[in-house]
């Protein structure tokens, strides 16, 4: 009994390691994209079109392991998921250019809180006020480790990219959520696929409009673009999307602050960067509200209405 007991807590953090790994390896992309001389649009275009075709291929020749029934309401499900995924990072970008990254990153806390209330209304996962307060400790952390030096301009269509970003950060996690039957790597090709026709039309838009249009990288830049491509976006999102089916979309949210937390730490590592004392002030607070969000789990229907959706 005991033994059956360990294995099950060993299969329930399996999720929970595949989703932290790939915030990890997310936290990465910028310091590999700042290799690649290209504007960011294509930058995205590149790596979700390699992405795409490595979890394609991986995908076709596992036929077998991806067999099964998958409905055409789970395949629209995922495919909204992986459009929002497309359009939340092409306005993420937009953002930053217009209004810069302390902005974007201040207004991009509002797709978490957003998950939460939308979770509380739509999937039965219910909000302590311990909870709440961990929430806010959060986004207030992530908006400190991003350094809040607001050196930009209030920038109407910038803080309006920023708003978008959120939102369709949001509308990514509760589709994913609602799908049900389709499963591990053939979801995370599909949302990776439609994430790629995404930023493909974007670009396109831009070029029609008159951008400047350049997909081939210089030669020096093609190994930073094969390991955004196929670790950091197609082996990430394979992590990703696999792993938060049977994470509460709530703790989804919070825990997401890994990412830009990592991001830093990755700079300050690699880079060299130097940490300022609100930057590790920002840090302590993530960590410490993703831990006492963990620490004091909600009622035990989330789990049920949650999970597992896909693996």
């Amino acid at each position: 009994m005991s033994m059956a007991f360990h294995l099950k807590g060993n299969q329930a953090a399996v999720p929970y390691i595949k989703y932290i790994a790939a915030l990890l390896l997310f936290g990465s992309n910028g310091i590999v994209a700042s290799r690649i001389h290209l504007e960011s649009s294509q930058i995205i275009l590149l790596r979700t079109m390699l992405g795409s075709l490595l979890l394609a291929a991986v995908a076709a020749a596992g036929k077998r392991a991806c067999s099964g029934i998958m409905s055409r309401r789970d395949f629209m499900y995922v495919a909204l998921s992986g459009v929002s995924m497309g359009v939340s990072w092409m306005f993420q970008y937009e953002a930053y250019q217009l209004v810069g990254i302390s902005i974007t990153s201040l207004l991009y806390c509002l797709g978490p809180i957003l998950i939460v209330v939308l979770a509380q209304l739509f999937l039965g996962e219910r909000m302590t006020f311990l909870r709440a307060l961990c929430l806010i400790a959060v986004s207030a952390g992530a908006v400190l480790t991003g350094g809040f030096s607001l050196t930009h301009g209030a920038d109407a269509r910038g803080i309006a990219c920023a708003l978008l970003c959120a939102i369709a950060y949001a509308g990514m996690i509760m589709f994913s959520k609602k799908n049900r039957s389709i499963m591990g790597i053939r979801n995370s090709a599909i949302q990776l696929t439609f994430g790629f026709l995404t930023a493909l039309a974007y670009c396109s838009v831009k070029w029609l409009s008159g951008s400047a249009w350049e997909i081939v990288p210089p030669d020096g830049d093609w190994i930073p673009v094969l390991i955004l491509g196929l670790v950091n976006t197609g082996f990430g999102c394979y992590l990703y999307f696999s792993g938060i089916p049977e994470i509460p979309a709530q703790t989804v949210a919070v825990c997401d602050y890994i990412e830009p937390l990592s991001a830093v730490v990755l700079a300050a590592l690699v880079l060299g960067e130097k940490l300022t004392l609100m930057q590790y002030a920002g840090g302590v607070l993530i960590m410490a509200g993703i831990i006492v969000w963990n620490l004091f789990p909600a009622a035990r229907r989330a789990s049920v209405l949650t999970g597992p959706a896909s693996a």
